[in-house]
């Protein structure tokens, strides 16, 4: 086998969108989505993870073919210097800004976790050590042993999801109809865009870029690269659905719990299956939190150094002090927000909702530009993205309704 081959099936970038968008907010999305619709929107898992594969796979090509990450791209596709200023404004505000308030989310999950472990210890305690221990990660290691890490993480949260959802005993045949039924449930079209939108995220865009562009330099590599988007974020869709299957075989809707966090499940799912599911659980969901407690600052400082077009090195200082000023805030609202960080969130959810559609399109301008030279997008890859760039307008709408609702 040549060493092109054995290259194919070494997974790489694609790890760290997994790890971004498996966190506290999608356990929460899921959940919801067990106990309302029980196994009726898996479908919509399936179709949101094929929509997330096809802009990453964009997002990736791009960053192996100009050797610059999306945010560099966004920043050398407008000539009007007006208009370089607006898209730094808009992603300063949707990423920098935005991600400080998803931080908060992901330390407050790592926290539920810690503490169903250990009950007694604090909240303060824990953020301490959920804040030393992201910092440490980023500023002290190379960028290429967090994301194997982190890679590392997926791989433990797709075992522990998925040995409590085959612990769970669902009905097969259920899951089998709501992956080949299309049905909206009984949330309507609202929860099915809910649960894409816990899937496709604008960080997730910049950072795999970047790792694209670090990782492969080849246009050769394409296919590698396609390979690893392909297989990573497809474990990210079987995370999600096992999630939702645990949730509907463990919960009955007669039951009328109203799920507002991950810990309105627990408890239920603990008292239903035996006590050893408490100990997967808490370690699920501190994988799952403290994964995105780091990509999410990663993330925030790929997209501001790149979209202001100054070089993005995790070896350079720079870099660093900018993921660690978001895990710092993150932490700082954690710690003053208590348990229920919900108006940070909402507010971060507002602002993606009006930036998700927008970098998608930028995102389609980069794929068709000059640089990408006989790489542009075909036909039929631009038909694909701008029928995801029309579901990320109406997940944008969606949530700018939910919320105001």
């Amino acid at each position: 086998m040549s060493n092109h081959n054995k290259r194919k099936f070494r997974i790489g970038p694609g790890t760290l969108v997994t790890a971004a968008f498996i966190g506290p907010g999608t356990i929460t999305t899921c959940i919801r989505t067990g106990l309302e619709d029980r196994y009726a929107l898996l479908w919509a898992v399936v179709f949101a993870t094929i929509s997330t594969i096809i802009l990453q796979s964009t997002s990736a090509r791009i960053g192996i073919i100009t050797h610059k990450g999306l945010g560099e791209n966004i920043h050398s596709a407008f000539q009007s210097r007006i208009m370089k200023y607006i898209a730094i404004i808009l992603v300063f505000l949707s990423i920098m800004i935005g991600n400080c308030a998803f931080e908060t989310g992901n330390i407050t999950g790592v926290i539920i976790g810690l503490q169903m472990l250990c009950p007694s210890i604090s909240r303060l305690l824990c953020s301490i050590i959920i804040c030393l221990g992201s910092i440490f990660l980023i500023c002290i290691f190379k960028f290429e042993i967090v994301q194997f890490f982190l890679s590392c993480c997926v791989f433990l949260m797709s075992v522990i999801f998925v040995i409590l959802a085959g612990a769970s005993h669902p009905g097969v045949h259920e899951i089998l109809d709501g992956i080949d039924t299309v049905s909206f449930g009984d949330g309507g079209l609202m929860n099915v865009l809910g649960l894409i939108g816990t899937t496709i995220g604008p960080y997730g865009l910049f950072l795999h870029s970047f790792a694209a562009s670090q990782k492969w330099t080849k246009p050769e590599e394409i296919s590698d690269s396609n390979f690893d988007t392909i297989v990573s974020i497809s474990i990210g869709g079987i995370i999600t659905a096992a999630i939702i299957i645990v949730a509907a075989a463990s919960l009955e809707p007669e039951m009328n719990i109203t799920v507002s966090y991950i810990s309105d499940l627990t408890d239920s799912i603990i008292s239903k299956w035996g006590s050893w599911t408490k100990y997967l659980l808490s370690v699920g969901l501190v994988l799952a939190g403290f994964s995105s407690c780091l990509t999410a600052p990663m993330g925030a400082a790929v997209a501001t150094l790149g979209i202001c077009d100054a070089p993005v090195d995790f070896s350079k200082i720079k870099t660093k002090l900018l993921a660690s000023f978001v895990v710092l805030i993150g932490t700082v609202f954690s710690i003053l927000f208590g348990s229920s960080p919900t108006q940070l969130i909402l507010f971060a959810q507002i602002i993606n909702a009006f930036i998700l559609p927008l970098i998608a399109c930028l995102l389609l301008v980069c794929a068709n530009s000059s640089m990408m030279n006989e790489y542009k997008n075909s036909p039929i890859q631009n038909i694909e993205c701008v029928f995801v760039i029309v579901l990320c307008f109406l997940i944008g709408f969606r949530n700018i309704a939910s919320i105001f609702h």
